[in-house]
């Protein structure tokens, strides 16, 4: 089986030799957390020209579609036929013990790579574990396997490994490495890496049912802190953020955005966390003629392609979609993101972000809408210029939701 060519090294940007040296510092250990579209693959793909040339590398990932993804990089950027891709799961699997480069689906692999590391090491050849959105590998029942044999090497990689839980305290830093490199997003539009972007906060007010709801839920929130019933705080924040997701408030403020033009000659994703919420706004799209494709878990698979290639094409203008499109899938370009409802994970939203953001595109927009005097407001809107920068973000607060044209004619006119 050939070996891999080499990427040349000062083929790199500056942050990925930065990142090279600190993975090589940590004893080729270490997780590397770099925004979405500033080059973890091409990092990679350098890290595996590091290590021997008899050593084998195994490259896990979540999705089949990241899967594909990897394929195509690493037959270009290494020079390796096809054939030459091992490939554990996803649509075509296809692994023999002479592959030196195999790109697994973590369903498969966390079962069936542990043996095969194990039959390369009988015959004398290490293993490089790049994990690609590695946080993705910090449940207890998915670590425990995928490290259960020895790896020679490791490198995980992540916009934001970080998890609500402790996996990455007790299983990626253990198995992975600690985190060695750091290249966040607001680091990378300030580089100008990445496209310049716009981050605007439109503020929705709940109904007056909707903010009764919310506000006895705080009541009983603070009773419940009060006695320390974790059990019941969470069911509480549980019912407080589902308020927040239907409120009203959100399909009015998009079917009027979009009426006054906010798709206009834009390319658009608007994210949702529940497929009735999706529903709702493609309905409202329709309402006012813009030209969509709707992709959620529900649709047939055959239904979530052609709405991505409805929209790669042109044929329709915006992608409904939910949390499906966060990350692992490879969405056709984009330069307008809504976020119509989210969760308060920096991570999602840092993904979300990263749909629109690409290496050498034009201005992005991202919408988001808030419910105004709530956690959104506390937690989103506060954090956005710590993530963006504060000059990159902007909260417009009071907004005639019937006659949107001025404030949609404003965004254009600062972001094209």
């Amino acid at each position: 089986m050939p070996r891999p060519t080499r990427v040349d090294r000062n083929s790199l940007r500056p942050w990925q030799i930065s990142a090279l040296d600190a993975w090589e510092s940590s004893d080729r250990r270490a997780i590397i957390a770099a925004a979405t579209g500033t080059g973890k693959t091409r990092l990679a793909l350098a890290a595996m020209g590091e290590v021997s040339p008899d050593w084998r590398s195994v490259v896990v990932v979540p999705t089949k579609s990241l899967q594909n993804q990897w394929i195509s990089e690493i037959t270009s950027q290494l020079r390796i036929r096809p054939d030459d891709v091992g490939t554990m799961g996803g649509s075509s699997p296809n692994i023999r013990v002479d592959h030196r480069v195999v790109v697994a689906v973590l369903n498969s692999a966390r079962t069936r790579l542990p043996g095969l590391v194990d039959h390369w090491r009988s015959e004398g050849s290490e293993t490089f574990l790049v994990v690609d959105e590695c946080h993705w590998v910090g449940a207890r029942s998915t670590a425990t396997e995928l490290f259960s044999c020895e790896y020679g090497a490791t490198l995980g990689l992540s916009a934001t490994p970080e998890r609500g839980d402790d996996g990455m305290d007790d299983f990626l830093i253990p198995n992975l490495g600690d985190v060695a490199y750091r290249y966040p997003l607001r680091t990378a539009l300030d580089d100008g890496l990445l496209s310049p972007l716009l981050a605007a906060n439109v503020y929705i007010d709940l109904s007056e049912i909707e903010q009764h709801e919310y506000q006895d839920l705080e009541q009983q929130l603070l009773a419940a802190t009060a006695r320390g019933d974790d059990s019941q705080i969470a069911r509480i924040l549980d019912k407080q953020r589902s308020v927040l997701r239907q409120a009203g408030g959100r399909t009015v403020a998009l079917e009027a955005l979009a009426a006054g033009g906010a798709f206009s000659g834009r390319r658009a994703i608007l994210f949702h966390e529940t497929i009735d919420q999706a529903e709702r706004s493609a309905d409202a799209l329709s309402r006012v003629g813009v030209k969509h494709a709707v992709e959620h878990s529900k649709l047939s698979s055959d239904a979530r392609a052609a709405a991505l290639r409805r929209f790669e094409t042109g044929s329709v203008d915006a992608l409904v979609t939910v949390r499906a499109l966060d990350e692992g899938i490879d969405v056709p370009a984009a330069n307008l993101a809504v976020i119509v409802s989210g969760t308060m994970n920096p991570r999602q939203r840092i993904q979300r972000v990263g749909r629109v953001v690409r290496p050498s595109g034009g201005h992005a927009l991202v919408i988001t809408l808030l419910a105004q005097g709530t956690a959104e407001e506390q937690v989103v809107g506060a954090n956005d210029s710590i993530l963006f920068g504060r000059e990159r973000v902007l909260d417009i607060r009071k907004w005639n939701s019937g006659d949107p044209a001025a404030l949609v004619a404003y965004l254009t006119s600062i972001t094209v």
